[in-house]
């Protein structure tokens, strides 16, 4: 703290109750930080993400395209969240609107 008050030499004042004596919460992704994603299946899942949002929409198939490549980006990198929220927007377009709400729940409550 004594270093960041110097750093600044603005005046900066630290109040010590702030955060220094906050307990640290690690959060559950990547399971709880214990999990090393391959470096491999995460340019796939990339590619696939890609492969998903640049397809052109008006042709035929589009919306089947895109969900086969999101699942597959999802099963090979769970832990990004927008290929599960552009999911949840295809299920509609497929009329599976039980899905697409189930989705969006699971993301909102994390």
């Amino acid at each position: 703290m004594e270093q960041r008050r110097r750093a600044s030499g603005s005046g900066f004042v630290v109040r010590k109750e702030r955060d220094e004596d906050s307990e640290l919460v690690v959060p559950p992704v990547l399971s709880f930080c214990t999990k090393v994603l391959d470096a491999k299946e995460l340019i796939e899942a990339m590619d696939m993400y890609w492969e998903a949002v640049s397809s052109e929409a008006s042709k035929e198939g589009y919306l089947e395209r895109a969900e086969e490549r999101l699942l597959r980006c999802i099963e090979k990198n769970p832990y990004v969240g927008e290929p599960h929220v552009l999911l949840i927007k295809v299920y509609p377009g497929k009329k599976r609107f039980a899905e697409a709400r189930e989705g969006f729940f699971a993301v909102a409550m994390g």
